[in-house]
This record gives structure tokens, C-alpha cells and sequence, in this order.
């Protein structure tokens, strides 16, 4: 039986996500084979924190991943999500997402030392060729 995602005392039977960001291609596979999901994807800069969201989505998107909130924010009616590319908030203060009931996330957490010493402890196995040692076992 298909779950419906309950939003705003509406039942909807796909998840549509809007991503504005830079994403890997494998990983972005991934997410288009997750079934009752509507992925809709545009590259953005880094730089690019001033953007639009197409007017034909913007009532429909249920998950946004982005750079930055869009200036058209206010009429993503559906909104449920907001996940912002980078370590801080700032963006986002003064954009009443809790008053409407938008989560938001971030990307806490890339700079702490744990993901620095795996980072570099993968780099010390792709110069050990650590795959091929496993292949040859």
C-alpha cells in the first residue's frame, strides 16, 4: 500500500523535490529510482544566491535543496522542507519559515574533524590502491 505524505492536512501521493544545486549525476540516479518522487533539477553557481523558482512549481514543491531560498519563496504553498547548501543559517532568518511549518537544514557538520580524517584517511587508501589489495585477496 502507497503512504501519502501529509502536508498542511493535504494528502499527496508523490514527493516532489526541487533541486537548485550542484549534484553528482550518480547521485542524482539515486534519487530519480525513489519511488512516488518527482525529482526536477537545476545547476546552480555557488555564487548564485539570487534565483527564481519556475512559477509551474512553485505550489507543487513539497522538498527544496538549494543554494539559497528563491525569491518566489512565498508562494511555494506546499513546502514542507528547505535544505540550504551551505554551514550557516543567515540566509534564512527573517524568511518565516516556522510560522509557515518549513524545516530547514544545512550542511552542518562538513568541517568537523571527523569528516576531515575520513576524508584524509581515503586519500591514504586510494594511494595504497586499498581497492586492488581487496580485489587480490
Amino acid at each position: 500500500m502507497r503512504k501519502s505524505l501529509d502536508i498542511h492536512g493535504v494528502k499527496w501521493m508523490t514527493t516532489n523535490v526541487f533541486i537548485h544545486d550542484c549534484i553528482d549525476p550518480r547521485r542524482l540516479e539515486k534519487l530519480y529510482a525513489l519511488p512516488d518522487t518527482r525529482i526536477d533539477v537545476i545547476e546552480c553557481d555557488d555564487e548564485d544566491e539570487d534565483w527564481h523558482l519556475p512559477d509551474d512549481r512553485t505550489a507543487e514543491t513539497h522538498v527544496l535543496v538549494s543554494c539559497a531560498a528563491p525569491d518566489n519563496l512565498d508562494a511555494m504553498t506546499s513546502s514542507q522542507l528547505l535544505r540550504i547548501s551551505s554551514v550557516g543559517f543567515g540566509q534564512l532568518i527573517g524568511l518565516g519559515l516556522a510560522e509557515r511549518g518549513i524545516r530547514a537544514g544545512n550542511a552542518a557538520g562538513v568541517f568537523d574533524v571527523p569528516i576531515a580524517e575520513w576524508n584524509i584517511g581515503m586519500m591514504i587508501n586510494l594511494v595504497r590502491d586499498v581497492h586492488g589489495v581487496f580485489r587480490n585477496q
